[in-house]
């Protein structure tokens, strides 16, 4: 299994090591999160499965409605500033608390994000678990993320809910040995990424491809002679010696290729709600830090 750490200069660690994760009558089972291992899906997501992407990712477009959506863009920028985290790149919240390899403190989740959990833990994505954490990213036009593993302290299923702007997410093989190292030649495909649709990556998708967005402002869609959905780039903002790579990479739709694109989409202000469960998580005893007899007399 492999663990990715963010660092704050978007530098990313790998090292390997084992999760154990409680199962339903109280046994324990083991996730190898290997190059073959595959997780069985629901009937309720099973229709949305994207056949040509790598395994597995799934595509529910209008998964909420708009009024959901407003009321929860509403919520997120509700919350005080000291709530939001600021990166390079974009700013984020983080509800639930932060995975640790050693346990997860359990933090409380705003009732106002409570629905939406439910609504994606009902699809049983998480197998017999319930969502637990919930990642909030703010992208401003121009605004990405390199591409990335999520990593092993969550359930090996990640699922997001689109508000706001669209976005392309771009998938890429990891570097390996002597091999080119250039973006160009890593690419896998690209998904679009709708308001109010619901993605989901795991599998194969989440344990050996990587996966990112792109730094750019607008989007240029196009039809190969194949008749399969591509974009070229246009308006990119990454670091100068990458910026004419990327402007050749023409990008696959994968989860377009039978519907008609627009000719182009403006970036807007996206905000992406990464809903995940995690298996290892704690709570603080309050009785090592206060007491016993002052917990119980109330003061």
């Amino acid at each position: 299994i492999y663990r990715t750490l963010l660092m704050p200069d978007a530098v990313y660690f790998q090292f390997k090591l084992f999760a154990c994760v409680r199962s339903v009558g109280h046994s324990f089972r083991f996730f190898r999160m290997g190059f073959g291992d595959e997780i069985p899906w629901p009937e309720s997501v099973r229709p949305y499965v994207v056949p040509n992407a790598p395994e597995t990712f799934v595509y529910i477009p209008d998964f909420i409605d708009a009024y959901t959506e407003a009321d929860l863009l509403r919520n997120i920028y509700s919350v005080p500033e000291c709530c939001w985290q600021r990166l390079g790149n974009r700013r984020l919240q983080i509800w639930g608390g932060t995975p640790h390899v050693k346990g997860m403190i359990a933090e409380e989740i705003p009732k106002w994000l409570h629905s939406l959990m439910d609504r994606v833990s009902d699809l049983g994505v998480f197998g017999p678990y319930r969502a637990n954490h919930v990642l909030i990213n703010e992208y401003k036009p121009g605004q990405g993320i390199m591409p990335h593993h999520d990593g092993s302290l969550y359930y090996p299923v990640v699922t997001t809910v689109n508000l706001g702007g669209h976005s392309v997410l771009d998938f890429y093989n990891p570097i390996k040995g002597e091999q080119s190292a250039a973006l160009s030649d890593r690419y896998v495909g690209s998904a679009l990424l709708m308001p109010r649709s619901l993605n989901l990556v795991s599998n194969l998708l989440y344990t050996h491809y990587l996966h990112g967005i792109e730094e750019r402002k607008s989007d240029v869609f196009s039809t190969d002679a194949a008749g399969d959905s591509a974009t070229t780039p246009v308006s990119n903002l990454s670091e100068e010696e990458n910026v004419e790579e990327e402007r050749d990479l023409k990008k696959r739709i994968l989860n377009f290729q039978s519907s008609p694109l627009p000719q182009s989409l403006t970036r807007e202000t996206r905000v992406s709600v990464t809903i995940r469960y995690v298996p290892n998580t704690r709570k603080v005893d309050l009785r090592r830090f206060f007491g016993q007899s002052i917990l119980s007399s109330g003061r």
